[in-house]
């Protein structure tokens, strides 16, 4: 099971596609702790995509994908 998560968002970048559509691509870092003896730090880039109902409304994350590099 998963014990830890450290994660570290690097250089984000935010594209307002609409009003109400927004992208955000980062860099990350990530180290996780599984059952109190290893540990797995790696890196990748990251994607989220925002939406919100109108300009008034928070902005929720509607999808999330991290790719880890080798």
């Amino acid at each position: 099971s998963i014990q830890y998560v450290n994660l570290g968002i690097q250089s984000p970048t935010v594209h307002v596609i609409t009003p109400t559509v927004a992208s955000v691509s980062f860099r990350y870092s990530i180290d996780v702790q599984m059952n109190d003896t290893t540990r797995d730090p790696y890196a990748g880039q990251g994607l989220q995509i925002w939406t919100r109902e109108n300009e008034d409304s928070p902005w929720l994350i509607q999808s999330h994908i991290m790719s880890r590099n080798p």
